[in-house]
């Protein structure tokens, strides 16, 4: 995209104001990119988070539910 719309220079110029340099590889290595990080990706922790929350849900559902199926077998025991 930058290309295709001729801002190389703009980009090169923005770099050099941001990073102080304009190589794009000033960022660091792949290898410093690709290490792993101490803290889980907070991504994730929320995707775990909302699973939590969302078996807890479908838990109380089901109690709410076996609840209403014992209330309704008592009532039967109870008019038989």
């Amino acid at each position: 995209m930058i290309i295709d719309n001729g801002l190389e220079d703009d980009l090169h110029d923005a770099m050099e104001d941001e990073l102080g340099s304009s190589d794009p590889y000033c960022l660091g290595t792949d290898g410093e990119m690709d290490e792993g990080s101490d803290r889980e990706d907070p991504m994730v922790t929320q995707a775990n988070e909302i699973s939590a929350v969302s078996d807890i849900v479908q838990l109380s559902r089901n109690m709410v539910e076996l609840a209403e199926l014992r209330r309704g077998q008592k009532r039967t025991r109870d008019s038989d």
